[in-house]
C-alpha cells in the first residue's frame, strides 16, 4: 500500500514479491496506471506495479511480508483508523509487518501502538539538485515494525529526534 507514484517507482528498485498502490480518485488511479506500464516497459526485469482505485483505509492488507508506505497521507484521525486497522490485523496473521512513513506529522499515533516499535528515524538531506522542491532541506523518515518481528533494526537511532517544518 503506498502514497504517491513516486514511491511505487523507487518501490520497483528493491525486491519486493508485489507492490500496490491504493488510489482514492478514479482519475489519477487511471493516470498512475499508465504511468506504471510505460515504467514497466522500460524496466520489465522489475516488480510490475498495481494500481488499485479504492480506500486506502478500507483496502484488504495481505497475509504476508508488508511494508506500507506513507507520505502523510492522512490527518490524524484517518492515520489513527489506518492504525487501528494495521493493529487488527497483526493477532491474525503471523507476519513481518514495517512501516515507512516520510514527513510523519503524526509520528506520535504509531508511536503510542502497543503492536508497533519504533525502529529508526533520521532526517534526510535532499540532494542539492533537489533543494527548493520540498519544505526545507531535508526529509524526515521514522519506521516501525511490529513488536516480535524478527528482523533486526537497521542502523541509526530509533529515539532519534526529528523535526518537521510545516
Amino acid at each position: 500500500m503506498r502514497q504517491g507514484p513516486r514511491a511505487d517507482l523507487v518501490a520497483t528498485e528493491f525486491p519486493f514479491a508485489a507492490i500496490v498502490g491504493v488510489e482514492l480518485s478514479p482519475t489519477l488511479a487511471r493516470v498512475a496506471r499508465r504511468n506504471a506500464d510505460v515504467f514497466s516497459r522500460l524496466h520489465p526485469d522489475r516488480t510490475p506495479i498495481v494500481v488499485v482505485t479504492g480506500d486506502a483505509l478500507e483496502h484488504e492488507l495481505p497475509a504476508e511480508k508488508l511494508a506500507i508506505f506513507l507520505y502523510n497521507p492522512f490527518d490524524r484521525p484517518l492515520i489513527a483508523q489506518l492504525l487501528r486497522r494495521i493493529e487488527s490485523s497483526l493477532p491474525a496473521i503471523d507476519r513481518e509487518l514495517y512501516i515507512v512513513y516520510y514527513t510523519p506529522v503524526w509520528a506520535d499515533v504509531f508511536d503510542a501502538s502497543t503492536a508497533l516499535e519504533r525502529r529508526f528515524a533520521t532526517q534526510i538531506p535532499y540532494d542539492q539538485s533537489e533543494i527548493g522542491y520540498g519544505p526545507g532541506e531535508s526529509e524526515v523518515v521514522v519506521v516501525w515494525q511490529n513488536r516480535g518481528n524478527p528482523h533486526p533494526c537497521p542502523p541509526g537511532k530509533r529515539t532519534a529526534r526529528v523535526a518537521i517544518k510545516a
